[in-house]
Parts: C-alpha cells; structure tokens; sequence
C-alpha cells in the first residue's frame, strides 16, 4: 500500500499516509477486516495530525497607538461641541487629526 508510491529512502508525511490510506479505502469493501483495519489506520493517522492552531488578532503597538489616538480626537472633539456649539469647525478638525 504504501510503498507503491514511494522509495524506503523517502520520508513519509502524515499527508502522503492519510492519501494512500483514503486511496485504499475506495478500493476496499466496506465490512471486510481490510477496511475496518484501514479505518482504524486513518483515525490513528488523524489523530497525529497537528491541529490547526485557531486564529487570534494579535494587533501590533502601532495599531494601538494609532486606534487610541483617534479615540481620543473623537472624544476631545465632542466636548468641544459640548462647550462651544460650533459643529462646522470641530468636525473639519477630525480628518486632520486622524491623519
């Protein structure tokens, strides 16, 4: 089964095992003790399978700097518009700022 495809020299991947072993399974008859020997094979080959690690944003200083900054724009904008009501001039200040 498996060294059909490969040379003994050749290091086999969990990938390259997990394909000849689906490759196997489509051949076999499912209920003959190849198959069910071939099914508990692919569990085993899964279950060595690294996991994919799950995906967490992870933003750089920068990025934080500049978010806060601009958060702060906003906030130091509006209670200007609350103490003085000249709405025109602070919100031309705001693309200004966040630049």
């Amino acid at each position: 089964m498996l060294s059909a495809n490969k040379t003994n020299a050749e290091p086999w991947s969990l990938t390259d095992v997990r394909t000849s072993i689906l490759s196997a399974l489509q051949n076999a008859t499912a209920g003959t003790p190849e198959y069910t020997k071939l099914l508990a094979d692919l569990k085993t080959v899964e279950e060595l399978a690294p996991t994919q690690p799950k995906w967490v944003f992870k933003p750089s200083a920068d990025v934080l700097v500049n978010g806060l900054f601009t958060l702060l724009s906003i906030a130091a904008i509006t209670n200007h518009e609350q103490l003085a009501v000249i709405t025109s001039k602070a919100t031309s200040l705001l693309p200004k700022l966040i630049r």
